[in-house]
């Protein structure tokens, strides 16, 4: 019997986070994008595939705010179990994936933009160059191209700041991420936490940020880290997520089901 990679762990949980964001607008979409890492494996699972700390598998455009369509473009992730592979056509075991949000929305014309002057400059090298198979083989890349012009530009609407704690053990980390909380975001700022395999991610809507939050957000997520590195090691971060992708509530992360609360309780 025909067997499936299923990511999605907890559809109520997956349903209450999509909730949360803002209808698109214009040119956005969001992207679904699965990835397969080496860190969930064991020792000697890592010697038998080659993946790297992060290996993007697939990634779906959602051009959708309806949550039933955007269940749909996610469940296409759920192909037969094998037909993800590494470099040396190993199938992929499910543990080893993430499967990551966009919590800002991508702009597609920027990407179109950014898409016709890569080729622009592919056909101007072809002209000027002996060495045109170099120049084809780059070009045959178009759909993973287009993909990583729309995962890399934002649309002009930045919904949420998103803070990543790395917290190492969480028994014992747990409490500089309530105490952030409670001296920063509480009453000043609207926020949502998810849980993760390796910590949290506290997402913040910018514009419920009151001035007095925003004058200090740096000094405090700065001071939170030196604190917990200070007791727990090094390995303890607190940082504004630049990448802006979060593991997606109620699916899976390395066999971990992330959480996501509307309470916002840290257990």
């Amino acid at each position: 019997m025909d067997t499936y990679y299923n990511f999605i762990a907890d559809k109520d949980t997956l349903v209450r986070f999509l909730q949360i964001l803002p209808p698109l607008e214009k040119d956005d979409v969001w992207m679904f994008i699965l990835c397969a890492r080496d860190k969930y494996l064991a020792d000697e699972e890592k010697k038998k595939y080659d993946l790297k700390d992060t290996s993007v598998v697939e990634r779906k455009i959602v051009r959708y705010s309806e949550i039933e369509r955007m269940m749909r473009v996610l469940k296409r992730f759920h192909i037969q179990t094998g037909g993800y592979t590494d470099t040396r056509c190993n199938p992929l075991p499910p543990e080893c994936f993430v499967l990551y949000f966009t919590i800002n929305p991508k702009s597609i014309m920027k990407a179109v933009k950014h898409f016709i002057g890569r080729y622009l400059d592919y056909l101007f090298e072809l002209s000027g160059t002996d060495k045109k198979e170099e120049i084809w083989e780059k070009m045959k890349l178009l759909d993973s191209h287009i993909m990583t012009d729309v995962q890399s530009n934002n649309s002009r609407n930045k919904y949420f700041i998103d803070l990543d704690f790395d917290t190492v053990d969480k028994n014992a980390g747990n409490k500089y991420v309530k105490e952030f909380i409670n001296t920063t975001l509480k009453g000043q700022s609207e926020y949502y936490v998810i849980e993760t395999r390796g910590g949290y991610h506290i997402l913040i809507t910018r514009k419920s940020m009151s001035d007095s939050a925003r004058k200090t957000f740096y000094t405090k997520v700065k001071e939170c880290e030196v604190a917990g590195k200070k007791e727990l090691g090094d390995r303890f971060e607190v940082i504004v997520n630049k990448q802006e992708m979060i593991p997606l509530p109620g699916t899976l992360q390395g066999g971990f089901r992330v959480r996501f609360d509307p309470g916002n309780d840290i257990s």
